[in-house]
Parts: structure tokens; C-alpha cells; sequence
């Protein structure tokens, strides 16, 4: 029946009780179940509207948050750059003191080579765990159907029965597809990350 048609027979739960007395009451159950009907389709778009604008705000949060640590990150790169020149031009002290303190100064360097401005959000994203479970708690709740067709309904789910479970880490082998922005972080080495990427 057309979503029209059916907040046709909706809108008259809202009618005086005198003229809603004068239905029949075959006619009165049809409209009272349209009425509850339509009541949580709007109800449902509600949230998941709220729920939208929530995501927003949480990823909106963790780019702000990437860009401030993009920045520190750079300004400290500097600083070793700054560092190590001042070492090379050092000619008080002999060269295998400045190489020995230009280790140093290089050791906190991390080896990975850095990653793209929207994967660090993603990484971002997965250490804001503990809003990103209380925003799909009530998702959860909705009843979603088709589960199998759709991989993200598969992801609230899978990441829904680990969570109720008390599992703090992803098992290796998690079958949930995801997409390939986010398949480092799920099939990563870190597996707690990887459960948190995973309900992100």
C-alpha cells in the first residue's frame, strides 16, 4: 500500500472521538494500526536522520582533531630537522659524537611512511570508540532486514554480537566485508584497533 494511502488512513486517530465513535470498529483497528504504522516510520527516519547528523559531528571532530596533530607532527618534524643541522654544522665536537646524537634524535621517527590526511581520520575515528558504540547501540535496536545484502548491516551486527560478547578484540577470522578505505585497519595487526574499525 502507498505510504500516501496509508497516512490517509493515519491522520484520523486525531480526529474528535465523536466522529472517530461513528466508525466501525473494523474501521477504527485499520486506522489506529496505520496510525502506529506510520508513527514509526517517522519515529525511525528521526533517528536515523539524528543519527546522520551525529556521524557528522564525529567525523567533523576527528578531522579537526588529525589536522591538529598533522600540525604538531610537522612542527616537530622541523625541530628534528633543526636539530640535525645544527649537529652537522657542529665542528667543536667530533663526528662520531654528532652521529651518535644524530641517532638519537632519529629514533623516535616512526618507519611506517605516513598515511593520507582521510586515513588518519579513519585512525581518528577508531580511538573515539566509546561514542561511536553508544551511536549504534540503538541502531542495533531497530531490526534491520536483509542483513546479508547489505555489508554494513553485517558490520553492526558482527560488531554488535563481539561488543554484547565482551570481546575487546576482532578475531582474525572475521569474515564481514569492508570496504577498502578501511580494510588496513580491520585486517591490521592490532586487532582491539581493527574491532573499533570495524564499528566504525
Amino acid at each position: 500500500m502507498p505510504i500516501e494511502k496509508q497516512r490517509a488512513y493515519a491522520a484520523h486517530p486525531g480526529s474528535p472521538s465523536c466522529k472517530v465513535r461513528e466508525l466501525k470498529a473494523s474501521t477504527r483497528t485499520i486506522e489506529l494500526i496505520f496510525f502506529l504504522r506510520v508513527t514509526l516510520l517517522e519515529l525511525t527516519d528521526a533517528l536515523l536522520y539524528q543519527t546522520g547528523r551525529r556521524v557528522s559531528d564525529l567525523v567533523r571532530q576527528a578531522y579537526g582533531r588529525t589536522t591538529v596533530r598533522q600540525a604538531r607532527s610537522a612542527i616537530e618534524y622541523r625541530q628534528q630537522l633543526v636539530a640535525i643541522r645544527t649537529l652537522v654544522h657542529d665542528s667543536e665536537r667530533t663526528a662520531q659524537e654528532r652521529l651518535d646524537d644524530r641517532d638519537k634524535l632519529l629514533e623516535h621517527l616512526v618507519d611506517r611512511p605516513p598515511a593520507s590526511h582521510a586515513a588518519s581520520v579513519r585512525e581518528t575515528l577508531t580511538d573515539d570508540h566509546h561514542r561511536i558504540r553508544n551511536l549504534l547501540a540503538p541502531l542495533r535496536k531497530l531490526g534491520f532486514v536483509e542483513r546479508d545484502a547489505e555489508p554494513s548491516l553485517r558490520q553492526l551486527d558482527r560488531g554488535g554480537t563481539l561488543h554484547d560478547s565482551g570481546a575487546t578484540e576482532l578475531p582474525p577470522d572475521c569474515d564481514v566485508p569492508v570496504s577498502c578505505a578501511w580494510h588496513d585497519l580491520v585486517q591490521g595487526d592490532d586487532r582491539a584497533r581493527a574491532l573499533r574499525a570495524l564499528e566504525a
